[in-house]
């Protein structure tokens, strides 16, 4: 991992120069979804400080073995006979000279490493929050370009497509009217009523622009709005040459009359289509106005401030997780390199146990084979055997 001029991981002095509120370097907990972002890379940061500081000091010679302990212990593991529990109580006595040698730095190192992984996941959750947040908040807006010269082909489109809207407006209104007041369901003077909700469509899909913040985006919803259109006056075509072309061709009987398609379903269909494609086109028509003069006022699409504040934040992110990850790797080898001197002192410290015991147990089997040899009376084989009775 590359370090900054003072010692310290790279990506972590940058966050000190920022107006984020100081934290607690263990405050932080992975549900803390209201705090400020800021605030949470303030706390990472401080404890990444720590944690790199702690993992670059060095690591003490092994101590001598303490024998004077350890043959205390051996001694008491002969007079009681529990040999197995005194060896576990000498390998923790081990550990604790260890742990005295190093000033308790393996828990601290622990304590580290698991305030690191704390800060790993709430890091991992901000950044899941701001892809979100990306991905469904606005991604573009108008700001003031170049403006386009007005051409002759563009000036002529504006009154056509004026004149288009209106015309589909006309249509479609007489076309209900036309149907209701032949339905009989209303009379003549009240189809206005219906006839009126046509235009009102019109209006709301023209609404739906001041929803749309970006050039780019009425352009697409202009297409939208074609591409239905369209598909709306393919079916249109498709069902009045089944009704009326089949009619027209079908095969006269003589003295019979001809007769249509007596399917209502296919009438219903073609009234329907014909309605939407008007009022499409005449919404089209209006947007695609719209989409003109904003292209000869000179507005361009530019990425949106909020996406590229949050776009800027994830890249913190990213760059304080790595040097999360980084310094959590360092105190892993350094636990690693700590607990395997631990365990070489705690070998070293039972083997010299072993080792005492079995000189213990060997002057202890001397001394019971010592007394148990007969002696031999000296004075008794020097002097003359005396008869018996005397």
């Amino acid at each position: 991992m590359s370090e900054s001029s003072n010692g310290s991981p790279a990506g972590a002095s940058d966050w000190e120069q920022r107006g984020a509120s100081p934290a607690s370097a263990g405050g932080l907990g992975v549900d803390d979804a209201e705090a400020e972002p800021f605030t949470m890379l303030k706390g990472a940061t401080r404890c990444i400080r720590s944690a790199y500081k702690a993992s670059r000091e060095q690591i003490p010679a092994l101590p001598e073995v303490d024998k004077t302990a350890v043959k205390a212990a051996a001694r008491e593991a002969l007079r009681s006979g529990k040999v197995a529990e005194t060896l576990k109580a000498v390998a923790a006595l081990a550990r604790h000279q260890w742990n005295v040698e190093t000033k308790g730095k393996g828990g601290q190192l622990a304590e580290l490493r698991s305030r690191l992984t704390v800060h790993d996941a709430a890091l991992a959750k901000l950044t899941r929050v701001t892809e979100r947040a990306i991905a469904r908040g606005p991604q573009e807006i108008d700001v003031p370009g170049g403006k386009q010269p007005w051409s002759w082909l563009s000036a002529i489109w504006i009154p056509v497509l004026i004149l288009t809207c209106a015309f589909a407006l006309y249509l479609g209104w007489n076309c209900v009217r036309f149907l209701v007041a032949n339905s009989g369901v209303l009379p003549i003077d009240q189809t206005w009523v219906i006839s009126s909700g046509a235009i009102f469509s019109v209006c709301g899909l023209e609404l739906v622009l001041t929803t749309l913040l970006t050039h780019g985006q009425k352009k697409a919803y202009l297409r939208a709005l074609l591409v239905g259109g369209i598909t709306s006056w393919t079916f249109w075509v498709v069902t009045f040459a089944w009704l009326f072309g089949r009619a027209l061709y079908a095969s006269a009987q003589l003295g019979a009359e001809q007769q249509g398609d007596n399917n209502p379903l296919l009438g219903i269909i073609q009234i329907a289509t014909q309605l939407a494609g008007e009022i499409l086109v005449s919404a089209s028509c209006l947007i695609a106005i719209d989409v003109i003069c904003q292209t000869h006022a000179g507005v361009r699409s530019a990425v949106h401030p909020e996406r590229r504040r949050r776009a800027s934040l994830l890249v913190r992110i990213s760059k304080v997780q790595a040097s999360v990850h980084s310094v959590m790797a360092r105190l892993k080898a350094k636990l690693d390199h700590l607990n395997a001197a631990g365990a070489i002192l705690e070998q070293r410290t039972c083997d010299e146990f072993r080792t005492h015991l079995r000189q213990l147990q060997t002057e202890v089997y001397d001394l019971f084979q010592n007394s148990e040899m007969p002696k031999v009376d000296q004075s008794s084989s020097d002097s003359p055997e005396r008869p018996a009775g005397t």
